[in-house]
């Protein structure tokens, strides 16, 4: 998709969700540049009224970052993605986004740092507790 003018924030959800199709069928690479260029289009849009587009597009871009393991910038993109959250009084995805910056440190097998950002009330706290137990056990081993 080209934009020759500035594209509107529905253009750019319908934009964004072609990545999410190539995510699904595991074409990360092209997903990324997606998500890249939705990013790079949604801020030169002076107001938005779906505050959630912007927090959606850096977690899909965070976790395409993971599967070609670029962990560190996925871990940056997530920090400024909750940076977003809390500024916007958005937290939709601030729990998503705490749980792929500890999936990151769990990935480089840096155990202690994937415990901290774990968060009670995460959809995810079951499989979070599990994977504390068992980095708490990789660290007393």
């Amino acid at each position: 998709m080209t934009f020759e003018k500035v594209p509107s924030e529905r253009e750019i959800e319908i934009y964004f969700s072609k990545g999410i199709f190539f995510a699904e069928e595991k074409r990360h690479k092209e997903a990324l540049e997606i998500y890249q260029e939705a990013d790079r289009r949604l801020k030169n849009l002076l107001y938005l009224k779906d505050t959630t587009i912007r927090s959606r597009i850096s977690f899909n871009l965070a976790k395409s970052l993971t599967n070609l393991e670029q962990y560190e910038k996925s871990i940056n993109t997530c920090h400024f993605a909750i940076k977003e959250c809390l500024q916007n009084d958005d937290f939709y995805l601030l729990g998503d986004l705490n749980y792929q910056i500890g999936f990151n440190y769990e990935l480089q097998k840096e155990c202690q740092k994937a415990i901290i950002f774990t968060m009670q009330g995460s959809p995810f706290i079951q499989i979070v507790t599990e994977k504390i137990k068992n980095l708490k056990s990789q660290i007393l081993s």
